[in-house]
């Protein structure tokens, strides 16, 4: 690698704080923010400025919690000039206090890009209103100071992880193998991957973790349980699409995981999962017949 190369390399990988970003960019966002949500009572930093772990070419990432039902649209993009060729991708999207508050105090289940795992989404704050309520003011204006006294003193969102995905967990290795004996092998692998996600929620009852911090933690911390099938972590990795596998080798693996996953709720966790029946099918092996029958049709169709 050259040193002109080497030297990009590092300033890729350099570390950003807010703090490091062009004078005057925060205060800029947060106008432009306020302009097109004028019942704005804090805007929050999320993502990888939030955590701590921003690069040279990470987004900002903007929440504006409105006191009332949020003006934006969606989100709103924009782009700017760092000084040395660069742009810096700002993404802001709107919510409610409302909204924000049930999500921040009761999140109804883990995150879509978890694994199924618990999450500790990071949050700070960029700008807050603070204004007290005053005696006579309009009922609107007092409803809005309301709605600034209830946000937290930290806006993280904890989610907790969900009940294992039993159910779709099996279908799941049951369409890996009927897509493998149809030779289907883009939908082997597609199905594989559904499996893959599904797999740390079904060990989470003997393997307790922290939350997960984003989706590159969230792996980490699924790949590192201790208490797991054998072979578990290589198998996982290889139906996830992370090792550079054959056809035939993401089958065998998916195979592997998931009987051995479903012999280990069997045996550790059998009422872990609350659907109705799940105990029962797990209890008298129902559900490993299920998959090792789908796996041997499998086979006899590739022979």
């Amino acid at each position: 690698m050259t040193p002109s190369a080497n030297a990009e390399m590092r300033y890729m990988m350099a570390r950003m704080e807010l703090g490091d970003l062009p004078l005057g960019l925060l205060d800029r966002a947060r106008d432009r923010l306020l302009a097109a949500e004028p019942d704005a009572v804090a805007i929050v930093v999320t993502g990888s400025f939030a955590r701590g772990d921003a690069h040279s070419f990470s987004d900002l990432d903007l929440t504006v919690i409105s006191a009332g039902e949020p003006r934006l649209n969606g989100y709103r993009t924009w782009f700017v000039p760092l000084g040395d060729g660069r742009e810096i991708h700002v993404s802001a999207g709107a919510t409610s206090v409302a909204a924000f508050l049930r999500a921040a105090s009761r999140p109804t289940g883990p995150s879509d890009w978890s694994l199924g795992l618990p999450t500790d989404e990071a949050g700070l704050y960029l700008w807050r209103r603070d204004t007290p309520a005053v005696v006579g003011q309009s009922p609107e204006a007092n409803d809005e100071v309301t709605a600034i006294d209830g946000l937290p003193d930290s806006p993280i969102v904890r989610r907790p992880f969900g009940p294992p995905e039993t159910e779709d967990f099996v279908e799941s290795a049951v369409k890996v193998a009927r897509c493998a004996r149809e030779r289907d092998s883009l939908s082997a692998r597609v199905q594989a991957q559904a499996l893959g996600r599904r797999a740390p929620g079904l060990l989470l009852p003997f393997n307790p973790t922290r939350g997960a911090r984003d989706v590159r933690d969230a792996y980490a911390l699924a790949l590192s349980f201790p208490d797991a099938s054998e072979g578990y972590r290589d198998d996982l990795l290889t139906i996830l699409g992370l090792l550079p596998r054959d056809d035939r080798a993401v089958i065998e693996a998916a195979r592997r995981l998931a009987l051995g996953c479903l012999a280990l709720l069997r045996t550790r966790a059998l009422e872990a999962d609350p659907q109705d029946g799940i105990a029962a099918a797990l209890r008298d092996g129902t559900l490993e017949r299920r998959v090792r029958g789908a796996f041997e049709a499998a086979d006899r169709g590739l022979a």
